[in-house]
């Protein structure tokens, strides 16, 4: 009845394999994962990134609009003010000082629109700057560490199959052993016969 025990011992060696094999695959599923995780949030951050410049560009554009729109109606404002002073016979100090007002008042629009549109790209620059940290704590996140089978492993486990084997061959010994001792009839006196 040794194929008992042969096929025991098989049964552990191959449970011991697919073991060790499960493991290699499930350790190149996670990888594979992982890489397909931090691909997708570089692809997420770089839209995120050129979805905010895209604002941006368009909020500097749209300063730029309402710039040359005022230049153009303080142009056209200080054209009405000397045409109406020359029709009305002023000139002099009282026509430039209001040209200077005019142009005063335009200089600080300019000044106010430019510190809007520094802020607002500081506002933007450190938007950016915290979403490529967030992206990278989420990266490091994913990239935890692949617990992949070893060499060292696999031999403890053949070790414990085949301690279980040998205890499965000793028991099965001692329970043959019985067997056979309870076949022989027993006899009280052995030597009376």
């Amino acid at each position: 009845m040794c194929g008992l025990v042969e096929g025991f011992a098989a049964l552990q060696a191959l449970s011991v394999a697919s073991s060790y094999s499960g493991q290699r695959q499930a350790a190149s599923a996670q990888d594979r994962y992982q890489r397909q995780l931090m691909a997708a949030e570089q692809s997420r951050q770089k839209e995120a990134e050129t979805h905010l410049r895209m604002r941006q560009q368009d909020e500097q554009e749209s300063r730029a609009r309402e710039l040359a729109k005022v230049s153009q109606e303080a142009r056209a404002i200080a054209a009405r003010n000397i045409t109406a002073s020359g029709e009305a016979g002023v000139s002099g100090a009282s026509v430039d000082a209001l040209l200077a007002e005019g142009t005063r008042k335009e200089l600080d629009f300019y000044e106010t629109l430019n510190r809007q549109g520094q802020i607002q790209s500081t506002a933007y620059d450190r938007e950016i700057e915290a979403g490529r940290k967030g992206s990278r704590m989420r990266m490091l996140d994913f990239n935890r560490p692949i617990t992949r089978p070893s060499f060292a492993n696999l031999l403890i486990d053949a070790g414990r199959a085949g301690f279980s084997t040998y205890d499965f061959a000793q028991r099965k010994h001692q329970i043959d052993t019985r067997a056979e001792a309870g076949k022989k009839p027993f006899k009280i006196f052995p030597g009376l016969g």
